[in-house]
């Protein structure tokens, strides 16, 4: 998701901690070692259970990055080496961050309101202090530059990559503005992170229900029905992922569609819209500030594709290279409406009954019953086919072990171990199942990088936690995954692993933790084994028989990949368009003109909605920015890795495995991604296309 700590994202991954290294301490920590872990004894002491461990944790780590920073400034501008001041400056920022990340963490999962609430109140006070430590520290730029000036050190590639990009982002950090401008701009760094904070916060506490009687929930099959809490006035429906799939697809009553679907989407409406206005004001100032034109232009610089002309070239290729396979997609669904559903006067779908409509046509016409197939791929048999094939293709063992509870009783542990010399790489939690006021979606969090404490000769192993929010069990039928969320876990575990392989000698740049249009592509590429034949057979085993998928079920569920993909395209397209046009120059955005304008260049077979309330809830306009176009720039480049892979070795082949990992995955964000795409393809390449 997300580059290295770049000064302009740093505050956004405590605040957000999706995908960034975070751990907590119960005891005061030495200056070295302080984040071994040796056993998961070590992961439960190092997960705050209490406020007053949080409390200590954030004082504890505060108080140590302010040693780190007073060290590399007491040394004498002669004496400066890259250890004592660059390698330094940059374990100070991921010491301090650790435990901000995973107090963050805390506040996405804990299921009691006093800790998330405090959690809430520790990241704020982190992100101040965040801000004039290490983002706006004007003392710790004149220390790097006096390295700069006076080394003659001849630093390797990993060292050399990184100081070329911190140097840069101090290039564009403002710490060379006057005196009242950089004030301005560290007001400014605050407000983002704390609007952020709250706009982020208002979607996860968006625990709305809506009461439906049974005749109003026709079409939903009764085990779902029994998972829905029963009231005098009918049944309580909440707006999560997992019972959105369900009613928008199979609810057969439109009235019941459209009210849940206006409700799913006006989840943190109006608040949110009053914030995100800020927010995008507010980075619009602070564009303007550091001497750019609009906040794109500073959100994109340290990307892949570096500017808004590549990104918006890259956008239009899309667009016109799939725009028949978009059209004719729709055209397919057009045909077969079902009975119940009335177009609107000029022709257009009703923006409710999208997924009904596909979900109808795939039943009764390609013969695809996506509850049928769930069946398939109950919980507890996914997980381990699942990591199964990954013992394959990573040369890894990965077992689920027991390790007491922690803040929820479904809560499991993963262990994973370097099959051929038995050692530990790294522990895997997964929090699967939706709870009130769980972060909603779906993600990872690499929680302790895999940390090196002797220059990147070993490292310690890592620590990730994977959040979903899965269909629970029911009384007769385990809970049972639907296809799309299989690729889903996939997707997320894809960057657990990618969390706990990525080695770099400079902690901010281990795990996944490199250029923001990059980081996405490990994860994508591992959904791509969830359309492969053989692997849907290897990873399938019905619930009741124990069977695999039937050979003519696999063949119909991959033929609907073209269809399946063309709408999303359509939909990424709109979004990244939203994503780009928030943040381009200007105030006080028509936020109503902007996602018109993006409609206007899609297919506009769905009908336009005259509303700006799904706005509140896209909790990526906070955290990804400008920079949602992400997704379709990684899905490119996974599918290069991908078909390299099938065709040197295949999916279960650890040589080719082996050649990934050393060439991508494992190295982190220590060099370009491009480099290691071309190492690994053995070509150059310049763009996704």
């Amino acid at each position: 998701m997300l580059n290295k700590f770049s000064y302009c994202q740093y505050l956004l991954l405590i605040v957000l901690s999706l995908l960034v290294p975070a751990c907590c301490l119960k005891s005061e920590p030495n200056h070295y070692g302080v984040y071994v872990i040796k056993s998961p004894a070590d992961i439960h002491e190092l997960i705050p259970k209490t406020i007053e461990e949080m409390v200590f944790g954030f004082e504890v780590a505060k108080q140590r990055a302010m040693e780190d920073i007073q060290k590399i400034l007491a040394v004498p501008a002669h004496d400066r080496t890259f250890e004592n001041t660059v390698l330094t400056f940059d374990k100070a920022q991921a010491y301090f961050q650790i435990p901000c990340s995973l107090i963050a963490l805390i506040k996405m999962v804990h299921p009691d309101d006093a800790m998330r609430k405090k959690a809430q109140e520790i990241l704020l006070n982190s992100s101040e202090i965040a801000i004039t430590l290490f983002q706006t520290n004007k003392d710790i730029y004149k220390a790097i530059k006096e390295y700069q000036l006076k080394s003659t050190e001849v630093l390797n590639d990993e060292r050399a990559y990184y100081f070329s990009n911190l140097l840069e982002e101090f290039k564009v950090s403002g710490l060379e503005l006057e005196d009242d401008k950089f004030a301005r701009m560290q007001e400014l760094h605050k407000q983002i992170a704390g609007l952020s904070l709250e706009f982020q916060t208002n979607i996860a506490q968006a625990n709305t229900k809506i009461i439906f009687s049974r005749e109003e929930l026709v079409g939903l099959g009764d085990d779902f029905i029994s998972t829905l809490t029963s009231t005098d006035e009918g049944y309580s429906v909440g707006c999560d992922y997992p019972t959105a799939m369900q009613v928008m697809a199979h609810c057969s009553k439109v009235e019941t569609r459209k009210k849940y679907y206006q409700t799913f989407k006006s989840r943190a409406y109006p608040e949110n819209l009053v914030i995100l206005n800020q927010i995008i004001n507010t980075r619009d100032e602070l564009a303007k500030l550091l001497g750019y034109k609009s906040y794109v232009e500073l959100d994109i610089v340290s990307t892949m594709a570096q500017n808004l002309e590549t990104v918006e070239s890259f956008l239009a290729e899309v667009a016109s290279d799939s725009q028949s396979k978009i059209l004719d997609a729709w055209n397919v669904l057009m045909k077969y409406l079902p009975q119940s559903v009335n177009l609107t006067p000029d022709g257009k779908l009703e923006p409710w009954d999208v997924a009904y409509v596909s979900d109808q046509y795939l039943k009764n016409y390609v013969n695809i019953d996506h509850n049928k197939i769930a069946e398939y791929f109950p919980m507890e048999e996914t997980v381990r086919s699942l990591l199964n094939s990954y013992e394959k293709f990573f040369k890894a063992t990965f077992k689920v072990i027991e390790s007491g509870e922690f803040w929820d009783p479904s809560v499991q542990m993963i262990e994973v171990k370097n099959s051929e010399t038995n050692t530990i790489i790294g522990y895997v939690l997964v929090d699967l199942f939706p709870r009130e006021n769980k972060y909603s979606h779906a993600c990872c969090s690499s929680l302790v990088p895999p940390m090196s404490y002797d220059n990147g000769q070993t490292y310690a192993p890592a620590f990730a936690l994977v959040i979903a929010n899965f269909s629970k069990s029911t009384e007769n039928k385990p809970s049972l995954l639907k296809h799309g969320e299989v690729k889903t876990f996939f997707h997320e575990f894809g960057h657990a692993i990618h969390a706990l392989f990525g080695k770099a000698e400079m902690p901010t740049t281990a795990a996944y933790n490199t250029k923001f249009d990059f980081v996405e592509t490990p994860s994508q590429l591992l959904e791509e084994w969830l359309w492969n034949a053989e692997m849907l057979k290897k990873l399938s085993y019905h619930y009741q028989t124990g069977e695999s998928l039937p050979d003519d079920l696999i063949e119909r569920l991959i033929s609907t990949r073209t269809l399946k993909d063309a709408i999303n395209i359509d939909s990424q397209l709109q979004y990244a368009a939203w994503s780009l046009n928030l943040y381009k120059e200007g105030k006080d955005k028509d936020f109503l003109n902007i996602k018109k304008d993006a409609y206007d260049k899609s297919s506009r077979v769905v009908a336009w909605e005259e509303s700006v309330t799904n706005f509140c809830s896209f909790g990526h306009l906070s955290g990804y920015a400008s920079k949602y176009y992400t997704y379709l720039w990684s899905e490119q480049l996974a599918k290069k890795i991908f078909n390299h892979i099938q065709l040197n070795g295949g999916l279960l082949d650890p040589e080719i495995g082996k050649s990934y990992i050393s060439k991508i995955i494992g190295r982190g964000g220590s060099c370009h991604p491009q480099q290691m795409i071309n190492d690994f393809l053995g070509n150059e390449i310049t763009s996704p296309k």
